[in-house]
């Protein structure tokens, strides 16, 4: 993802494919999103 991408054509699926490998080194048991991707009104 280049620096000028907002990240807004991720889609949630998208999300959790690069978010769960991390989540798990980590021993993470949840994630969670906030902000405008969250309330859905990513910009």
């Amino acid at each position: 993802m280049s620096s000028a991408d907002t990240g807004c054509n991720v889609t949630l699926d998208e999300l959790k494919e690069i978010i769960a490998p991390i989540a798990e080194k980590y021993d993470m048991i949840r994630v969670y999103l906030f902000g405008s991707r969250a309330r859905g009104d990513c910009n």
